[in-house]
């Protein structure tokens, strides 16, 4: 019996760890170059969308956030923050942002969104900062007061975007423009970078809260019989 509460309560309190990036993937062949389309009819801006692999060589696939997270031994040239997910090739808004991060998070919460178009350096809230080829470089919003948090962010060049998740969300980090190639096949420098600027907490739902309640009853009183 005591097996049996303990089992349900761990069970329950498992249902609390959510993977959210695993449920929407982008990223479906490591092969590079790969394509393939995203349909995000289900989020709020809707529409498909052509995603490309392009990693490097160095980048380390996570099956947890099915992306491409930096090598620590990486140089400072291909060195990024978060997890890359996807390069897409075409123009970006905030309505497109909106529509693939929701995706992405499996979530119909809305985002907002900043902007620095290079070569400026600031818009009040976000700040960026260009090697001499803008092709790397860090951003950051740690001069707010209260500092906002960046879960999210992407990296536009004249012919597309690459998008990055980070877990946990950062005020400060790196980018480049790796992830992407231009008409040639070279990789470009910078057009633009954006980030999401109000990373929301996943809240979770009335039933799922009901259950780790019961879990942590359980425990309780499991906790309780071994004292007695």
């Amino acid at each position: 019996m005591y097996k049996a509460l303990l089992s349900l309560s761990l069970n329950a309190m498992l249902l609390m760890v959510v993977n959210v990036a695993s449920a929407s993937p982008f990223i479906s062949s490591s092969d590079f170059g790969a394509s393939f389309s995203v349909d995000v009819n289900g989020a709020s801006s809707g529409g498909e969308y052509t995603i490309y692999n392009y990693r490097q060589s160095s980048d380390v696939w996570s099956d947890s956030y099915k992306g491409y997270r930096s090598d620590t031994n990486s140089s400072t040239d291909t060195f990024f923050s978060g997890y890359y997910l996807g390069t897409v090739a075409d123009n970006n808004d905030n309505g497109d942002l909106q529509g693939l991060l929701a995706y992405y998070l499996n979530s119909n919460d809305s985002f907002s969104f900043s902007k620095v178009d290079k070569p400026s350096v600031s818009n009040g809230t976000l700040t960026v900062t260009y090697d001499s080829a803008k092709k790397t470089g860090t951003w950051s919003v740690a001069s707010l007061d209260p500092a906002l948090e960046v879960s999210f962010y992407s990296v536009k060049s004249s012919t597309g975007y690459a998008l990055y998740y980070v877990d946990p969300a950062l005020i400060s980090g790196f980018w480049t423009t790796a992830h992407l190639r231009n008409n040639g096949g070279n990789i470009p420098e910078i057009s633009h970078l954006t980030v999401q600027t109000d990373p929301a907490a996943p809240v979770p739902e009335p039933a799922t809260m009901l259950l780790f309640g019961a879990g942590l009853v359980g425990l309780a009183g499991f906790a309780r019989r071994k004292v007695q």
